[in-house]
């Protein structure tokens, strides 16, 4: 618990060869001063994939997404900390993002 991880998705690691990635979420979130909660992650969408390809490294409801980053440059940082302004970089448009996971209850097993 409490342990930050990276995903990516919109990109070419999201989704298997051959495979267009998909860029919507597929889950239920809500906003927190701290980050983007997961609530519930649909069977199809971004996060599903993911979770499918890396399930070394799966997101999981309860999670919290503390980071956003669209620019993926390294010497531009992403939006981090309020929920409202993660939802606005994550919603801003179809390019692959970085997203920061910081792990919730379910990762005590």
């Amino acid at each position: 618990i409490g342990q930050e991880f990276d995903v990516l998705i919109g990109g070419s690691n999201s989704a298997p060869a051959g495979v267009a990635a998909k860029w919507k979420l597929g889950c239920y979130t809500f906003v927190e001063k701290d980050g983007l909660r997961v609530a519930a992650i649909h069977a199809h969408g971004a996060l599903a994939d993911w979770n499918k390809h890396h399930p070394d490294r799966a997101i999981k409801e309860g999670d919290l997404i503390v980071e956003v980053d669209g620019d993926l440059r390294v010497e531009v940082t992403g939006v981090r900390g309020d929920g409202n302004k993660i939802k606005d970089e994550i919603y801003k448009g179809m390019r692959p993002t970085k997203l920061t996971i910081r792990a919730g209850k379910g990762h005590t097993n």
